[in-house]
């Protein structure tokens, strides 16, 4: 018979009998998880800031179109 044709054994398919494998996905998930919280919490800070920067430059051009424009800007 030929090898390739032949069935692999339930030894070869099965999961490992001490959880290695288990455990070392775990980790990674882990990993992982804390790795996406963490870039969360930095884009969360960012969108803030910007936010913030928004709001002063607004601040901004408006005193400059009531002093150099004539008057109350259009929007305010």
């Amino acid at each position: 018979m030929n090898d390739m044709t032949q069935t692999p054994s339930l030894a070869a398919v099965s999961p490992t009998r001490d959880g290695y494998l288990t455990s070392a996905l775990d980790w990674q998930k882990t990993l992982i998880d804390a790795c996406v919280r963490a870039q969360r919490s930095q884009y969360q800070i960012f969108a803030a800031w910007e936010k913030a920067l928004a709001t002063i430059n607004q601040e901004v051009w408006d005193q400059w179109a009531c002093r150099f424009g004539g008057g109350v800007p259009l929007d305010g």
